[in-house]
């Protein structure tokens, strides 16, 4: 799952910066180290204080909201 969201992230990207594809390398070597650690966090919160059947429900909301909040910053611009 984080593969594939850091890999719609960088197609995003190029869209907005086709001129330079040394910076989208760089943004996506960044992003996949960001969102392991942040998932690895978010995980590691959710298996502590949540049961499995919560913690499968946030691993489908999670996405949608991100999904959500990349396409209303793509309508900005």
């Amino acid at each position: 799952m984080v593969a594939l969201t850091v890999g719609i992230g960088m197609v995003l990207i190029q869209d907005i910066m086709p001129e330079s594809p040394a910076v989208i390398m760089a943004h996506y070597s960044n992003m996949l180290r960001f969102v392991t650690l942040v998932g690895g966090g978010l995980i590691r919160f959710f298996v502590e204080y949540f049961a499995t059947d919560d913690l499968l429900v946030a691993t489908g909301i999670l996405p949608a909201i991100g999904m959500v909040i990349v396409l209303v910053w793509l309508r900005r611009f």
